[in-house]
């Protein structure tokens, strides 16, 4: 490939930035011999990006990595290899890329390199500047972009990254110099323009994809680590953003970090961006070395690339695919033959043992200090970050505000119109109309509630997931903020439908009834609330739970006195009004409204009622089976710890998530393997072992 200075490989970095302007490409001769490169290939940094001091940079080299996952249940479960001896070397300073065909286990090698391997079994050595490690170490000091860009849509661009800013930089940090830091990867990344625009959700317009993809780049690059992965970057872009991104990570790569990317197919165009490729099929290394190499080492082994053709799409059509049609006239092997001689030949290469050599001879040995990202601001710091992103997420969602209090002002109204004027209507009306609505506002409330933060939750709980395993936040801190900003909400809704239907009805005109009412709604919705949120993080579909919740609600409500008389519930299923909400919402309810009340007969009455003259509202109470539930004051006691139980249960589920979400590191090293990797330090630039020196 001649040397041509429109061509991205021959473009310095310092001058490329395809973000900022556009880019003359020319398609390049495959088999022509590839530019030389200079010192600039992989120390030049775009003029957006500083350089990432010596003594930060890290060298990640693995051998002999193999990891094993088990398919099935029980006797049916089948051992699954997906990767097998396994030996790279991702350089500081070098945009390395991984291609393989789907089922290759590009992802899976770079989730286990990156840590973030959730399943499975991994074995092999893994080290950092030449220095034994592991994938929790690696985690540490990296950040991964992941393939679906999971983020909360309602905040703009520059809130996304000021959150991650403040969540994981360090406390100590001042506001002003956190800003600083947010301002200078906005720059870096082209997205001033876009820094106040919303992300946007799937029913709000937001920014592009490209714009989006770099959001994600940015919350991760904000804490400037020193190692980056991206899990297919360029999925669902067009060409032009597809380059500008690659060409970003090319940028990121020559101002000293280590980046590593997954592509799927690239166009030549940003093949040729790539410095170090890996190319794997069948869970192995077919390939590993510079990028324009490639081309030459195919071509060696009777592949040649056609002139002015893409590589990449060589390599996939000629190569990696399998079937008959994608056998050349002078090819070595049959299609079934080719990919395991390939990844035979590819062992027994000199490159593969140059690999080998320069893993067990690195050229640092001193290893890294301690970078951890991980919870570097306290729960005091926390805590108001993500009340605030809740917050705004909650008032910006303006279609489930209307939808929530136009629910409560027409259910408010309707109730107030079907039993307007209680008091007006006959002695067995006053009874029967009274209960049925107090028994109306605890269903509806404990119902109500619960579907509505049941859908929202689980709608968040996979930005949750995503931000927790990044280390952005402790569970706590998440925890409570949700809590603190759904409580206003579950006290201004219910307060707005009883205040309507209250006065319509014609309750006990007493204002200290009136709020006692109310105190008892708001618990209902509470109480609602919890169970919403204790099904969001119990399971893990969303239709499933929908499902459940009613299965749930329904005995509670049975067994509420209304449906069935306390005193005749069989004793086998009598526990089940202690769990019940409904109940103590009912009966707190019930006896605040009938104590104290006179239920007088109408005209409209027979005339033994009429003689018998007015009743008081406590015979209702004794009739329900009521006398022995304890005070109104007890009713709201119990409410009140039900509420605190739910939540303690719905913290325990989500904390069982984060727990089932833990990831899979690398088997711990022997003795003797710690013993040769301090000696290789204390050498200067010896053999190096596989877990963290301790």
């Amino acid at each position: 490939m001649t040397a041509d200075s429109s061509s991205p490989r021959a473009a310095p970095a310092a001058v490329a930035a395809p973000l900022l302007a556009d880019v003359d490409v020319v398609v390049a001769d495959a088999r022509s011999p590839p530019a030389p490169k200079t010192s600039s290939d992989s120390t030049a940094t775009s003029s957006l990006i500083p350089p990432l001091p010596e003594e930060r940079r890290i060298n990640i080299a693995f051998d002999h990595i193999d990891y094993r996952i088990s398919v099935g249940n029980g006797k049916k479960a089948v051992e699954k290899h997906i990767l097998k001896d396994v030996s790279l070397n991702f350089r500081a300073g070098k945009l390395t890329v991984i291609l393989g065909a789907s089922g290759a286990g590009k992802t899976s090698l770079l989730n286990v390199v990156a840590g973030e391997t959730k399943i499975g079994k991994i074995n092999g050595n893994v080290y950092l500047n030449g220095q034994p490690s592991s994938g929790a170490e690696i985690k540490k000091v990296s950040g991964f972009v992941h393939q679906d860009d999971v983020v909360l849509g309602t905040m703009t661009v520059l809130e996304a990254i000021t959150m991650s800013a403040k969540l994981r930089l360090p406390h100590t940090l001042s506001p002003e110099d956190k800003d600083q830091k947010v301002q200078d990867i906005i720059h870096m990344l082209n997205l001033e323009k876009t820094q106040q625009s919303v992300i946007g959700t799937a029913t709000e317009k937001g920014i592009s994809g490209g714009e989006r993809k770099r959001v994600c780049m940015a919350m991760e690059l904000v804490t400037n680590p020193p190692c980056v992965f991206l899990d297919e970057p360029t999925s669902g872009l067009d060409s032009y953003t597809a380059f500008a991104v690659v060409q970003l990570l090319r940028d990121l790569a020559a101002s000293g970090r280590t980046v590593i990317a997954t592509l799927h197919q690239p166009s030549s165009e940003i093949f040729h961006l790539i410095d170090d490729l890996v190319i794997m099929a069948q869970g192995e290394v077919m390939y590993y070395g510079d990028a324009e190499h490639s081309i030459d080492y195919f071509a060696r082994e009777g592949y040649p690339t056609p002139q002015f053709s893409n590589p990449a799409d060589h390599f996939f059509m000629s190569i990696l695919n399998t079937s008959e049609a994608s056998v050349q006239k002078d090819a070595r092997f049959s299609a079934q033959e080719r990919i395991p001689a390939l990844l035979d030949v590819w062992k027994k290469s000199p490159e593969h043992s140059a690999l080998l050599k320069e893993i067990q001879f690195p050229s640092r040995t001193d290893g890294i200090t301690d970078q951890s990202l991980k919870y570097k601001s306290r729960f005091v710091d926390q805590f108001p970050v993500l009340f605030s992103r809740a917050a705004r997420n909650a008032f910006r969602n303006k279609l489930i505000i209307k939808a929530k209090l136009g629910q409560n002002i027409f259910l408010g109204v309707l109730m107030g119109l079907i039993y307007l004027n209680v008091p007006g209507r006959n002695f067995a009306a006053q009874i029967q109309d009274r209960t049925g609505v107090l028994f109306f506002l605890a269903v509806n409330q404990l119902m109500g509630s619960s579907m509505g933060v049941l859908s929202v939750f689980a709608a968040e709980k996979q930005v949750f997931q995503r931000e927790f395993g990044a280390g952005f936040y402790s569970l706590p801190a998440y925890f409570f903020s949700k809590v603190a900003v759904e409580l206003p909400f579950q006290i201004i809704m219910p307060w707005i439908m009883i205040s309507i239907m209250y006065w319509m009805i014609g309750l006990q005109n007493d204002v200290s009834k009136y709020f006692i009412a109310t105190g008892l709604t708001v618990l209902m919705a509470q109480c609602g609330t919890a169970i919403g949120m204790l099904a969001a993080c119990a399971f893990n579909e969303l239709s499933v739970a929908l499902a459940i919740v009613p299965v749930i609600l329904l005995p509670l409500m049975l067994f509420s006195g209304l449906f069935v008389n306390s005193d005749n519930i069989p004793v086998f299923l009598d526990w089940i009004k202690y769990i019940s909400p409904v109940k103590y919402g009912f009966v707190g309810m019930t006896k605040n409204e009938f104590t104290g009340l006179q239920i007088c007969p109408k005209d409209t009455d027979t005339p033994a009622l009429q003689r018998a003259g007015c009743k008081p509202g406590e015979d209702t109470i004794t009739s329900l089976g009521f006398d022995n539930q304890g005070s109104i004051f007890l009713n709201y006691m119990v409410l009140l710890a039900l509420w605190v139980a739910l939540l303690i249960m719905s913290y325990m589920a989500l904390w069982r998530i984060v727990r089932s979400a833990k990831r899979v590191d690398f088997a711990p090293p022997s003795a003797d393997q710690l013993a040769k990797a301090k000696a290789a330090k204390e050498a200067g630039n010896e053999l190096a072992g596989v877990a963290v020196e301790k």
